[in-house]
Order: structure tokens, then C-alpha cells, then sequence
């Protein structure tokens, strides 16, 4: 839990505890089943591979406001043969050059909802265009499940450029 909600600790660098709690914890870590599981962590399935590949060839940047997102209709999901929990990776678009906002928005058949999953580096604060829309979370990781309506997500990305706009500017 430590190494992944942290992002092996590249999201939570000015909180400390993570790396305290690691440090303790791992005087009780067997080494080879450690490794086991940072090799296992880092395996690339087909799954894995098609949802990068998509979302890297596919995702659309504002370089004005510093948000990088990718929409994922029910059509991409079908013909990638995936589901809603296999595009579950915004954070996919985290090392975007100059993103400061990513997100995703996956179409959920099983609910027949769309899934706007929203992340930051902190400056936008994407729990309140979460909570806009009937969702929630935090200030860096929040989501909404919303209508399968794409225009209720350019309602989101409209929301979260002028957000953007407004920081940027002061």
C-alpha cells in the first residue's frame, strides 16, 4: 500500500511518514520476496500494454492550462476488449511534459455511467470540480461517476481549464 498509493513515493515527497514507515517496516521485509513483488508490480500484461498504448497515442494536452486527459467511449472500450477497472489509470498521464492536471474519463458498461477520474499535483485542487459533479476525494486524487452524457465531461474539462486559468494567472 505504502509503495503504490504513494507512486513508490513520487507523489507524497513533502510528507514524510511514508518514507518512516517504510523504513521501519522493512526490517521485517524477507528481501527475496520483496523483490518478488517489486518484479511482479512491474509486469506488463497485453491489457496493460493495449490501455498505455491507447492512452498515450490517444490523450489530449492543453498546453495553456497544463491538462492532459483522455476519453475512453464505449466503442475504444469495446474494441480494446477491456473494462471499466482495466482503464482505471489516470496516473498513466502523470509524467506528461508540463501536465499539472491529468484525467481520465472511462465509459463503466457494467453501470453504464462514465468514471471522471481526476488528478493533480496539488495546485488545482481537484476535489472541488469533483464535488461540482456529485463526486469527491482529495486535493491531488478525486473522481465522479457521472451520466453517459460526453457532454457532461466537456462540462468537467471546460471546470477544470478555468480552474486552471484562474491559478495560472496569479
Amino acid at each position: 500500500g505504502i509503495l503504490t498509493d504513494t507512486g513508490n513515493f513520487k507523489y507524497s515527497l513533502n510528507d514524510t511518514r511514508p518514507l518512516q514507515a517504510a523504513t521501519e517496516l522493512f526490517a521485517f521485509v524477507d528481501r527475496d520476496r520483496m523483490s518478488y513483488v517489486y518484479n511482479e508490480m512491474n509486469v506488463k500484461t497485453k491489457t496493460d500494454i493495449a490501455v498505455q498504448g491507447f492512452a498515450f497515442t490517444n490523450y489530449v494536452f492543453n498546453a495553456e492550462t497544463k491538462f492532459a486527459y483522455c476519453l475512453w467511449p464505449k466503442e475504444t472500450m469495446e474494441k480494446l476488449q477491456i473494462t471499466e477497472g482495466d482503464a482505471h489509470r489516470p496516473n498513466i498521464l502523470a509524467n506528461v511534459e508540463g501536465a499539472e492536471v491529468w484525467a481520465f474519463f472511462v465509459y463503466d458498461a457494467e453501470k453504464d455511467k462514465i468514471k471522471c477520474e481526476l488528478r493533480s499535483t496539488g495546485k488545482l485542487a481537484v476535489n472541488e470540480v469533483a464535488a461540482q459533479f456529485g463526486g469527491g476525494g482529495h486535493i491531488p486524487a478525486a473522481g465522479a461517476t457521472i451520466e453517459p452524457d460526453w457532454k457532461i465531461v466537456d462540462k468537467v474539462i471546460e471546470a477544470i481549464n478555468n480552474k486552471q486559468k484562474e491559478i495560472l494567472n496569479n
